[in-house]
């Protein structure tokens, strides 16, 4: 029987330190796993890290191939922002236009509605993987749908409204997000992962993690702790410069501290080491509240510490009373209620919390999620 092959299309910028790149990376070493012959294709663009990829990410085996096509790139410019985004997008997806007619595919498979739409005039097979649905530019996204043989969505809430914009209910499969369970394995302690970040032992510590956009709560959390007793401290791990820099500046006080991006290898270490893990999805947006699938929340689980999640439906389509404990979106004084609750639970019953989404989690996998879209698209 011949190899299936799966050509994975991803205008980004690999490495990166945005969550996209793990999910590519991760997503076409899963499919790899499954026996189907990956390549990745990607832009060649000015990148400020210089690490490999696969040990950027923590990908043992070169399990696929890299394969990186010529753009135009002059995003790392401080001027002309907008011009040099769609000056890049179309050059790289005409680029992949011409290569796709020369090289042949089983599958072709894109996060982007652009490339989505310009494959399928060559090529039939194209899936196209949905984060969201946008506000602006509507019309492009939709006539991506239509064009790809198969979409995939990251939330049951997307795959709705998708089906009430007119795009058949059979045509669209829900793959959540997943973690690679291999980083969180059973030797990490949470003593040991103090010691390697250099944490004190007996600190009550309560952690975020990921980016600090208004949607995703960070804001709240750090007004939550202002309002606890000073013993307890809070982690930003996290960030681009510019927010990090700001979150210094308005939240300076001793228990608060900025920590800003570190290298992926670490993050296990940071989420092992900390007693609670602050999950705090706005409701006030879409994306926040029902479209995404955090990776974080994953990786949260995959650690085993209790996780304290705001309950808005996307983040319940996997938490549960049993795997968490809930505060109400967008109240920061409820969610220090919460944490101030989590402290008082005995160390046995945050431990079987937090040991149950670690068992739930395994679902999650990036290797049960590739399982799940090849048969999908198959």
């Amino acid at each position: 029987m011949e190899r299936k092959t799966l050509m994975y299309i991803a205008n980004a910028r690999i490495p990166t330190e945005k969550a996209h790149g793990i999910q590519i990376m991760n997503m076409c070493d899963a499919f790899a796993k499954q026996g189907v012959s990956v390549s990745l294709v990607i832009p060649r663009r000015v990148n400020p890290i210089k690490k490999e990829p696969f040990q950027f990410y923590g990908i043992k085996e070169k399990s696929f191939s890299i394969k990186r096509k010529i753009c135009i790139d002059l995003l790392f410019l401080p001027i002309g922002k907008a011009m040099s985004f769609w000056l890049q997008r179309i050059s790289f997806a005409l680029h992949i236009l011409f290569y796709v007619v020369i090289k042949k595919a089983t599958f072709y498979y894109t996060r982007d509605a652009l490339i989505a739409i310009l494959v399928s005039f060559i090529r039939k097979n194209v899936q196209y993987e949905v984060h969201t649905i946008p506000e602006s530019g509507l019309w492009m996204h939709k006539y991506a749908w239509k064009r790809s043989k198969k979409l995939i969505t990251i939330s049951d809430a997307i795959r709705e409204d998708i089906i009430k914009l007119g795009i058949e209910d059979k045509k669209i499969s829900v793959a959540r997000d997943g973690v690679n369970m291999e980083l969180f394995n059973e030797k990490l302690s949470q003593n040991e992962s103090r010691e390697v970040l250099n944490l004190p032992k007996d600190q009550k510590i309560v952690l975020y993690s990921g980016h600090l956009y208004g949607w995703k709560g960070a804001r709240d959390f750090a007004k939550a702790v202002q309002s606890l007793p000073s013993d307890i401290h809070a982690y930003f791990v996290g960030g681009t410069d510019e927010d990090v820099k700001k979150y210094r500046k308005e939240f300076s006080q001793e228990n608060i501290h900025i920590v800003g991006r570190r290298p992926y290898s670490e993050i296990p270490h940071w989420l092992v080491s900390s007693d609670f893990l602050v999950l705090p999805n706005s409701a006030k947006t879409k994306i926040g509240s029902r479209y995404t699938s955090p990776l974080k929340l994953f990786e949260y689980m995959a650690s085993g510490t209790l996780i304290i999640s705001t309950d808005v439906p996307a983040l319940k389509e996997v938490l549960n009373e049993e795997t968490a404990l809930f505060c109400k979106p967008d109240d920061y004084k409820d969610l220090a209620s919460v944490i101030d609750k989590a402290l008082s639970l005995s160390p046995e019953h945050r431990k079987n919390i937090g040991e149950t989404a670690k068992r739930e989690v395994k679902k999650y996998s990036w290797n049960e999620r590739a399982k799940l879209i090849l048969v999908a698209i198959v």
